[in-house]
């Protein structure tokens, strides 16, 4: 290896700097740097050539140590780890409710053991990770360096007998096949590709073939142009790129190839990019950038937790105090932690003894929070009671939210219910993660009565198909795969249920073109509705209920109870019934559009008004929410009596449209196109039997009422 290997590179210390900023930039606001997370591939890129330059060097001076390889990065790395994480454990033990405080132990845990990044893939996506309360969220990325480095030096000393050019071959074997695996995980397993070592070990392996180069351009014009093709390389994604971009895959291989071409480049002293890069405060924040790395997320989680109930009121300028004190902060625990303890003089033994006892205490304090389910008894009662809302939710959200389209193709569906595979499924409950809020209750009320059916869920999904909303997080396959599975199976009855004021306010595209106007949106989203109950219809299914869907808080219900009643003041209070009607409003005429004599609409916040009154926040003292918008489990169980009426319907359902999908002025099809509801029937109002009184029910004779609100249901009994 070239000796250029061997000198100080003040220039890699400027990119470790550049690398620091935008990553602090971006969780600082992503606005401001929105590709700022390639950072972390720079970091990855200059670790593999480092790594491989003292390993290199050590074989070939015939000196290279396992035992000291381990000892010197436990002295680099642990000491300020310890800190940062027993810091953490203080600060979350005054500060983080008990679900928080419990995940915080999980994740000291896995950070201690090297797979934090294997945690957080189990947990979720990284950039909706961003909007939990994850404190050691960055860590993910130092598991993947520890557990590639857990193998890669053995591998060196398996190559070291070969020639230089035999041990490129097979790190470029290995680099191609991460890299092919990462490209594929992009597209069809985006978090395996994002957290896991598989699919980023090739990036540190791109700086190790750098350090296996040792050819220089010696043509200045060529070197220049190289050094601003690569300077673009590492700037423009800074800011071309979003959360929205698949990643790492091939939108990786723009920084990570060009940062190791700019280490390659920058060999030669007189590189004008070197120069650039060895700006003294650029090298400076780079000196500082592992400590910086490790505090400045903490401190921008446990700083924004107070806010964490209300988001929208978390005071825009924080994030940017924040991100200058961790600077300060940073600078404090490399000078006082990270310097004293990697030039300390300790034996390899002592060093490697030090830091496991060091982590095997985290690793204990992190279990005992976890295991004690984050400490409740340090805080009021009522607080850890509004708290538990918030974990109190569908216990089969994987089995019954998380559907693949293929699954739903083959005829896969979840069973709820009494859980018969012989008898055709009674009913199907269709929708997003508010049908999925559902599943315990209809699982409950099918069981008692003997009932089978199946849940057709898609967390973050609008289950109607070809309706134009955009939103990233949507699997477009799940409802086109899950509409045609139920018109072919015709299920006689169907539930729909979703957050649809916050589809229709949100983005929606039509042959390309972006809607704007709210009309516009309602439009589009009553003619895919109409489209698919008409479709449901054809397909044999008698008859169809719209969920009015649960009011939008404007605050998390029990995260800011608990906080509530952590201060000692008085429950906040939720929307007004005044609030809640206008909110719901478009959702509601996206509904009505739908009404006729085999759909109807089951009014859900009417029915929640009469069980916890005109906030719909608690019943018995806990909170009938587990966030904003999703029923908590014990919220949708106490609705028992609202969804009555669909279990009625299913004893006695009205019979089977005529001519469905006819042309005819009289057919349901013709009435759903028309946007019509029945005749005689004002918008709103509940039917009345003329005998009784009485708001009808499916069982009181026959359905010509398409509104069943609370009230209705309390009169029919």
């Amino acid at each position: 290896m070239n000796n250029a290997h061997h000198e100080y590179r003040p220039d890699i210390d400027g990119l470790r700097g550049v690398a620091v900023l935008a990553v602090v930039l971006n969780h600082i606001d992503s606005r401001i740097m929105p590709g700022g997370f390639v950072g972390v591939d720079v970091f990855f890129v200059i670790s593999g050539y480092l790594i491989t330059s003292i390993v290199q060097r050590d074989l070939e001076r015939k000196r290279f140590s396992f035992l000291h390889f381990y000892a010197r990065r436990a002295r680099r790395l642990i000491p300020a780890a310890t800190v940062m994480a027993v810091s953490s454990l203080i600060l979350g033990y005054f500060m983080l409710l008990p679900k928080d405080f419990k995940d915080l132990g999980a994740s000291v845990v896995a950070y201690t053991a090297m797979v934090s990044n294997v945690l957080f893939y189990r947990w979720g996506d990284y950039f909706a990770g961003q909007h939990k309360i994850w404190p050691l969220l960055h860590t993910w990325s130092l598991g993947v360096e520890e557990q590639f480095y857990v193998v890669y030096p053995l591998l060196l000393w398996l190559l070291s007998g070969m020639r230089s050019s035999r041990r490129v071959i097979v790190v470029s074997a290995l680099l191609v096949l991460s890299l092919g695996v990462s490209i594929y995980q992009s597209s069809t397993a985006p978090r395996a590709a994002y957290f896991l070592l598989p699919s980023r070990a090739w990036e540190l392996l791109a700086g190790a073939l750098t350090a296996f180069a040792s050819h220089r351009i010696t043509n200045p014009p060529a070197s220049r142009a190289l050094g601003l093709g690569a300077a673009c390389g590492v700037i423009v994604p800074l800011f071309a790129y979003t959360e929205k971009t698949p990643f790492p895959g091939w939108y990786a291989t723009v920084p990570v190839a060009a940062t190791a071409l700019m280490i390659w480049l920058n060999a030669t002293p007189a590189s004008g990019l070197r120069a650039a890069l060895s700006w003294k405060p650029l090298v400076a924040l780079g000196r500082i950038s592992y400590s910086l790395y490790l505090w400045h997320w903490p401190l921008l989680m446990f700083c924004k937790y107070p806010w964490s109930a209300r988001p929208d009121a978390y005071p825009s300028a924080v994030p940017y105090v924040i991100g200058i004190a961790s600077v300060f902060v940073g600078w404090l625990s490399y000078v006082y932690v990270e310097t004293p303890g990697r030039t300390a003089r300790f034996e390899d033994r002592s060093s490697l003894a030090w830091a496991a006892t060091a982590s095997a205490i985290i690793a204990v304090l992190g279990l005992i929070v976890h295991r004690t389910g984050g400490m409740p008894d340090r805080l009021p009662e009522t607080a850890v009671r509004y708290a538990s809302a918030e974990t109190d939710m569908n216990p089969d959200q994987d089995r019954t939210a998380r559907q693949p389209a293929a699954e739903i193709r083959d005829g896969r569906l979840e069973t709820i219910g009494a859980r018969s595979t012989e008898s055709k499924p009674a009913f199907a409950l269709f929708g997003d993660s508010h049908a999925a809020a559902l599943v315990p209750l209809f699982d409950h009320m099918a069981k008692v009565r003997g009932l089978t059916g199946v849940a057709v869920c898609r967390c973050g999904t609008f289950p109607i198909p070809d309706a134009g909303v955009a939103n990233p997080s949507i699997d477009h396959e799940f409802p086109v795969a899950a509409v045609e599975r139920l018109e072919r199976d015709g299920i006689p009855c169907v539930i729909i249920a979703s957050p649809w004021s916050a589809y229709a306010s949100g983005d929606i595209v039509v042959d390309g073109r972006k809607i704007e106007t709210d009309e516009e949106k309602a439009a589009v989203l009553k003619r895919a509705l109409r489209r698919t109950v008409d479709r449901l219809l054809r397909g044999g299914t008698k008859i169809i209920w719209l969920v009015r869907q649960v009011p939008i808080q404007r605050f998390h219900v029990p995260r800011q109870f608990a906080f509530d009643a952590v201060r000692g003041r008085p429950l906040s209070a939720g929307l007004s019934r005044e609030e809640q009607d206008r909110d719901l409003g478009v959702a509601d005429d996206i509904l009505r559009s739908c009404e006729g004599e085999h759909v109807r609409i089951l009014d859900v916040p009417e029915a929640m008004r009469r069980l916890t009154g005109e906030d719909l926040l608690t019943t018995d003292g806990f909170p009938i929410y587990c966030d904003d918008d999703h029923l908590s489990m014990r919220g949708a169980l106490a609705l028992e009596e609202a969804f009555q009426p669909i279990f009625d319907s299913l004893i006695a359902a009205p019979p089977a449209p005529a001519e469905p999908g006819g042309g005819g002025r009289g057919s349901t099809a013709a009435r759903l196109r028309r946007g019509g509801g029945l005749p005689n029937q004002r918008r709103g109002h509940e039917p009345r039997s003329a005998a009784s009184g009485k708001s009808p029910v499916a069982g009181d004779g026959p359905i010509t009422g398409t509104l069943i609100c609370t009230r209705g249901v309390a009169q029919s009994g």
